[in-house]
């Protein structure tokens, strides 16, 4: 074997791309490529003895000779001697134009499913396959994240890391390196229906850009690198400004919003989505969440978006999950604590990590409110917001409602606030501190913090 010849550099590529990795699954169709990357990996672990390697084969059910491809899946890792595991996926057929995304989508779950967490899976994705990706992604408009294609190494969205150590080839060369082993494969005779998106730009249009531009799958692969090479670089830049403007709680600060160029937004809006779903945002997505933040302060907007709702409620954006939009205004059950029962940490179950907001008569101590010992049972209720309270000594008595306006806690929010009382004398507002404002009148005593433990106190 010469210095440089296709075959060592193959293997010199997957070898390099695993050199970290000691447990690898090779994701096997039964195709072209993934037989060349299953030969490559099998003949790594020969150079490797300490390598891990299994394959897995997902049958999608789609044509006739899929049980043919399982198991000719199954004999080449017998021959090799190479674990692997089948899984069957159901693919609805009903939508034609949307087969492929469906029959990915189920792929991708599938494998995540099958294999181990500390598990890499391999792909046998290759140059043609990106520069296919690459013009997918510019026919529907994608941006510089979408025209990146497919990045060598990944997480998706799934809990399993993805390599595809086969980029840098195009599929002659897999071809070339097949033949020169004598490997068998499969086809698959859907991937001549030009009907797919994928088939027609690899029957239809690659020829004739070919045609003109013989080395056109190798130019196509150095932009969309260019395009990932910026992509990263934004997404260091806008995690900057979410740390400024995204608070603790998930909200977008809406002042500093307005204070951001055009870019800034729409970058924001879409680091910030993207931490409540798995797909990108659409750029319609992004210009109804504009509208809803440009319109007036007291305006109550909403968006829906993958089963969120994007609302805006004074200065600040949320996003809220199906189980925050629930219309009962009172999830939690009222809760008693008996006299005895001088720690409430260990017998309430509240909606998040909150300290309480104790009344100016209260006693504070080092790890919390302290109460009397008498008789009369501890009380949390949620609800009952007409409910009059002091909570500070120079401000007269009010409503909680009043208060929860105050601190401009939204209204879906409003039925979680725990209220801590003994018979009639409330005793406490639970709040998460962060969302209370602080208060800039001089000379007058902020709400006292403290933390959800409840220290008896001898009377």
């Amino acid at each position: 074997m010469q210095i440089g010849s296709l075959d060592e550099r193959l293997l010199h590529a997957v070898e390099q791309s695993l050199q970290q990795h000691h447990t690898v699954t090779v994701a096997l169709s039964g195709g072209l490529d993934s037989v060349v990357l299953l030969h490559l990996c099998s003949r790594l672990r020969s150079k490797n003895t300490h390598l891990c390697l299994n394959a897995v084969h997902i049958n999608h059910g789609l044509s006739d000779n899929a049980i043919h491809w399982q198991q000719h899946c199954i004999k080449l890792c017998a021959d090799m001697n190479i674990d692997i595991i089948c899984r069957s996926v159901s693919v609805s057929t009903q939508n034609r134009t949307s087969l492929e995304e469906q029959a990915r989508a189920a792929r991708y779950h599938a494998i995540a499913d099958a294999v181990s967490d500390n598990s890499v899976v391999v792909l046998a994705q290759h140059q043609d396959d990106q520069a296919e990706t690459f013009l997918l992604q510019l026919a529907r408009g994608a941006g510089p994240k979408g025209l990146s294609a497919m990045p060598k190494d990944s997480k998706q969205n799934y809990p399993v890391r993805y390599i595809r150590p086969l980029l840098d080839f195009t599929r002659a060369q897999l071809s070339e390196y097949a033949q020169q082993f004598k490997l068998v494969w499969v086809e698959d005779e859907s991937n001549q229906n030009t009907r797919f998106a994928r088939n027609f730009v690899r029957h239809e249009v690659m020829p004739g850009l070919r045609a003109r531009w013989p080395s056109i799958t190798e130019s196509i692969a150095r932009s969309a690198q260019h395009c990932a090479d910026y992509v990263e670089l934004a997404e260091q830049y806008v995690a900057l400004l979410a740390d400024k403007q995204i608070d603790a709680q998930g909200r977008l600060n809406l002042t500093l919003f307005n204070d951001s160029s055009k870019a800034e937004q729409n970058m924001l809006l879409r680091h910030f989505l993207q931490a409540h779903g798995e797909q990108a945002p659409s750029t319609a997505i992004i210009q109804q969440i504009k509208q809803i933040v440009s319109a007036k302060s007291d305006a109550q907007g909403e968006c829906q978006w993958q089963g969120n709702a994007i609302r805006r409620y004074k200065d600040r954006l949320y996003v809220l999950n199906a189980s925050m939009l629930s219309d009962d205004h009172t999830p939690y059950e009222a809760l008693e604590i008996k006299p005895t029962e001088q720690t409430l940490y260990r017998h309430a179950t509240l909606p998040y990590s909150i300290a309480f907001i104790a009344p100016a008569d209260a006693v504070v101590g080092e790890s919390g409110i302290l109460i009397p010992i008498t008789d009369k049972p501890l009380r949390i209720d949620f609800g009952g917001f007409q409910r009059v309270c002091k909570l500070d000594e120079k401000r007269p008595s009010k409503a909680i409602k009043s208060y929860l306006q105050e601190w401009e806690i939204p209204p879906w929010e409003r039925g979680h606030v725990p209220i801590l009382s003994q018979e009639d004398n409330i005793l406490a507002v639970g709040l998460h501190p962060a969302v209370v404002k602080s208060d800039s009148t001089p000379d007058t005593k902020k709400p006292t913090f403290a933390y959800i433990e409840l220290v008896g106190q001898n009377s």
